[in-house]
């Protein structure tokens, strides 16, 4: 039995290795980040007056999923060299739950002492209230939740809708369970620490865990006898998708006019109507939530722009991070064999992958407002007129905004239009140039920066943060237009790119930066960055044709 154990130890150990630190620095940021979002604003972390445990259920969503999802992927893509392996059923779902619960609350530990000695005592009561010991009710509740959602994975292999609808009542009734640990009066009401365990939810703990080790212990058994091929989720969905996209976005045969047309065309069927799709009604029904929950408040105003630039700020990211993948997951190439031998250039091939991400953020970002306005219409009939004159009354006296709160709106949609392009272009392009980890590793990048400016201001003098603060600044807008420049200059010189479309571009960039110049209530420094970042808006087409000259030529 040593062998097999050593095996599946090994397999553990190797799949896990890059992503648990990641996950770490993620949720350890994360916080640090924010904090340094009020340090740049000019706030102390208190001034809010952030009520206790109000991110309490977001870092139990977030880091579970962060630290969940990695799980079942490794576990996914190890069953069939551990199902080869000369041990029993029984001995391959216990090691599987057992390795899942040490891995996800060995993480919850690192990160809450992490936490301990970097955030400041009012984030640690924000986020886990009066009460921040080390050892609380997020280990139990992470081992409970890892073994359900493992038992939920392995009860689907054998799909039903009945068992969907039962794995969903579950994981609603989860929710429910926790929740009222917090809000025992009620989900309106204040929430209140939840220092330990009673005996009852020791036994419903010990209960679900032992449940999910039977389901699974199940569903591995009828993995390894075959009994699951004719019952796919895989299947069940790819159909259920199949039928949706042929009444939303009908396939049909298409003649199209030049090879980049094509490539476009055969992207937004394979990815592009995917991320589109979801993404736009997923990220629109949140936005919807929120705006119709938010506006109305004290600040609701400002509350809807944020949101407005929040949302689709997620939803390029997401899409950037799907479009970018020019290969199947189950591939461990960069780029499909019909991509890389293509007859088509670089430029021909990077213009389509353009096209598509193009029309995907168009329809994503479209699907996801028009929710959140008729949200906000809605609102604004709940609250009555005079409430919504009085709110941009009381904007007009309060803003420095040179325009008024009536034209704030039309300017805040086209602005966080634009972010969710220059989000989706960014991180696609860099997948495109074969390293995967290349955006995470600049997310992460820029969240430790802004972290490292906020543990500074524990340190330093004001004026010594102030001028750090705008020293960065200044060192990421000209590195973001000196690189832009130099990635268009490159292109035109390998005539990847004409150089009227450079022209073109860069007037749109230009035009983008007087717009912003006159617009944007904020000191000149602050208004160059922005004008830096609107780079972004057409540098990726400049970038997209050096990152698939590399994907594909580079070994």
């Amino acid at each position: 039995m040593t062998g097999p154990i050593k095996a599946l130890s090994w397999e553990f150990v190797r799949r896990m290795s890059a992503t648990v630190p990641l996950i770490i620095l993620i949720m350890l940021l994360g916080p640090l980040g924010l904090e340094g979002l009020f340090w740049v604003a000019g706030l102390a972390i208190d001034e809010p007056g952030f009520p206790e445990l109000s991110w309490h259920c977001v870092y139990l969503g977030l880091g579970f999923i962060l630290m969940a999802t990695p799980l079942v992927e490794a576990y996914k893509g190890a069953c069939q060299r551990i199902f080869a392996l000369p041990v029993s059923n029984k001995f391959i779902a216990s090691w599987m739950m057992v390795t899942a619960i040490v891995a996800v609350v060995g993480q919850e530990l690192i990160v809450h002492g992490l936490y301990g000695v970097t955030l400041s005592k009012a984030s640690m009561n924000a986020i886990f209230g009066e009460n921040s010991q080390l050892f609380g009710p997020c280990q139990p509740v992470f081992a409970m939740t890892i073994s359900m959602l493992m038992a939920m994975y392995w009860s689907l292999r054998k799909f039903s809708f009945r068992r969907l609808l039962f794995c969903g009542l579950l994981a609603c009734s989860l929710v429910f369970w926790v929740g009222s640990h917090y809000y025992p009066r009620g989900f309106d009401s204040a929430a209140r620490p939840w220092p330990g365990f009673s005996l009852v939810d020791t036994a419903v703990c010990a209960v679900i865990i032992g449940l999910s080790w039977f389901v699974t212990w199940k569903g591995i058994a009828r993995e390894r006898c075959g009994d699951n091929i004719g019952y796919s989720p895989e299947k069940r969905v790819e159909d259920i998708t199949a039928w949706v996209k042929s009444i939303i976005f009908p396939d049909g045969v298409r003649d199209h006019d030049s090879p980049e047309a094509a490539v476009a065309w055969n992207e937004w069927r394979r990815c592009g109507r995917d991320a589109a799709l979801a993404g736009g009604l997923g990220f629109g029904t949140f936005l919807a939530i929120l705006l119709f929950c938010v506006f109305g408040s004290r600040r609701g105003l400002e509350g809807v722009v944020a949101l407005m630039f929040i949302i689709p700020s997620a939803l390029g990211f997401l899409s950037g991070s799907v479009l970018g993948v020019l290969a199947p997951a189950s591939s461990r190439e960069r780029i499909t064999m019909f991509m890389a031998t293509s007859p088509m250039s670089d430029s021909r091939l990077a213009r389509g992958l353009i096209s598509n991400a193009w029309q995907t953020t168009v329809v994503a970002w479209g699907l996801a407002i028009i929710p959140g306005m008729l949200a906000l219409v809605a609102a604004i009939f709940r609250d009555g007129s005079a409430s919504f004159l009085v709110q941009i009354e009381r904007f007009d006296q309060l803003s420095d905004w040179p325009f008024g709160a009536v034209l704030m709106m039309p300017m805040a949609l086209l602005a966080s239009g634009i972010l969710a392009w220059i989000l989706t272009a960014t991180f696609a392009v860099l997948h495109w140039t074969g390293n995967q980890l290349l955006p995470l590793f600049v997310l992460v990048g820029v969240m430790a920066h802004v972290m490292l400016l906020s543990l500074l201001s524990f340190f330093l003098e004001k004026e010594t943060i102030v001028l750090l603060r705008e020293l960065s600044m200044s060192i990421a807008a000209i590195v973001i237009v000196a690189g832009s420049l130099c990635a268009f200059r490159t292109t035109i010189q390998r005539k990847m790119m004409e150089p009227g479309s450079a022209t073109l571009l860069l007037s749109f960039w230009a035009v983008e930066s007087l717009m912003c110049w006159f617009i944007v209530p904020a000191p000149p420094l602050h208004r160059l960055f922005v004008i830096g970042v609107l780079m972004l808006s057409v540098s990726p087409v400049a970038f997209a044709p050096l990152a698939i000259s590399r994907n594909r030529h580079v070994a």
